[in-house]
């Protein structure tokens, strides 16, 4: 797998890595999920368009720490799927890890947690992991936070976002505007929803770019813009962004800036005011309004298998619970699950 190189100056060491290329010849996606993907990426486009009926349900860890426990989740987000063809599932499969200062920075950069940087071993995980998410039938998304790890594993996803903290970086713009799948943006930490409307318009236009392609070259070329770019509200530092108010207040932006005008709403970060508990409230409050909302195309849920979270250096570790932001436990899902289930059945006839 291509050539890796090694050489210390003090603390310092330098890895090479193989190239996207290298990874995709030793962990290859199978056409068969190709098509699944492609299938899924229409799906999802449909439903923030407003051709299906269908809601989106975006839900899982807030990172990927274990893959044991991720498939797991995969597996009970499928049965979910199954009972509930009204709507459609994504399963948060978050391989890089944003952070406020420091700390751990997510699977791909430290698959096995132990505070060493290990890409070479975090992509040939990540790729294994997705493939085994979306042969199960489960549809995979994930916030690209370094635009140079793209290219190691983006084909494996149905959606993708970009998070709070990189929606006002015209890289991660372009990035988005290159993206084959729908994308959310979402509004910076700050709240500005001008801003939000401004990322998400440049998300959906052309732009010359520089990129890594899978030789692992730095290319010149033209990002066509992406159609299926759109808002995610997440709430700001000082206060949430979910109330019809917010709402009303996000649709007119993207009018004014001629942007796509259903978004999704993000039921965990400001809008809980990051307690994992309070994202029901807010869930509930999003499905009891659901019919006076027609701009809203889904929402966001951080869900694991336990309640709450962990510390990374916790031992021994729970399995299931979230070594990042605290989670909803999955019983706790369900339950909202229903909930939103029910409200489709009066609301929309099914997809």
């Amino acid at each position: 797998m291509g050539i890796m190189l090694f050489f210390h100056a003090g603390l310092n060491m330098t890895n090479i890595l193989p190239t996207p290329a290298d990874f995709k010849k030793n962990h290859p996606l199978p056409l068969k999920v190709q098509k699944q993907i492609d299938g899924h990426r229409h799906l999802i486009a449909q439903s923030l368009h407003g051709q299906s009926s269908r809601f989106i349900i975006l839900m899982g860890p807030c990172s990927i720490d274990n893959s044991k426990a991720a498939l797991v989740y995969a597996k009970r987000l499928k049965t979910l799927q199954h009972q509930n063809p009204e709507l459609l599932f994504i399963m948060r499969t978050y391989m890089e890890k944003p952070r406020t200062t420091i700390g751990w920075t997510g699977f791909i950069n430290d698959p096995e947690c132990l505070d060493q940087h290990n890409p070479l071993l975090g992509i040939q995980k990540a790729r294994q992991l997705l493939l085994e998410i979306n042969s199960i039938g489960v549809p995979c998304a994930a916030e690209l936070l370094n635009p140079l790890l793209a290219p190691y594993y983006a084909d494996l996803l149905s959606y993708a976002s970009i998070g709070a903290r990189t929606s006002e970086s015209q890289v991660h713009r372009q990035l988005a505007a290159s993206l084959p799948m729908p994308i959310g943006i979402k509004n910076p930490t700050g709240g500005d929803l001008t801003v939000a409307a401004h990322s998400v318009y440049a998300a959906t236009q052309a732009h010359p770019i520089l990129a890594l392609n899978n030789e692992g070259n730095v290319e010149s070329k033209t990002a066509q813009g992406n159609p299926n770019a759109h808002l995610i509200l997440r709430g700001s530092r000082t206060q949430t962004n979910y109330c019809k108010d917010s709402m009303g207040e996000a649709l007119a932006k993207l009018n004014k800036h001629q942007c796509p005008n259903r978004f999704l709403i993000d039921c965990s970060h400001g809008n809980s005011a990051g307690c994992h508990h309070e994202q029901e409230q807010v869930a509930k409050h999003l499905i009891d309004t659901l019919d006076q909302h027609p701009e809203l195309a889904g929402i966001m849920l951080e869900s694991y298998l336990e309640s709450g979270n962990q510390s990374v250096d916790d031992t021994p570790r729970v399995f299931g619970k979230s070594i990042t932001d605290a989670c909803l436990s999955w019983e706790a899902s369900e339950s909202l699950i229903a909930r939103v289930s029910a409200k489709q059945h009066t609301t929309a006839p099914q997809a």
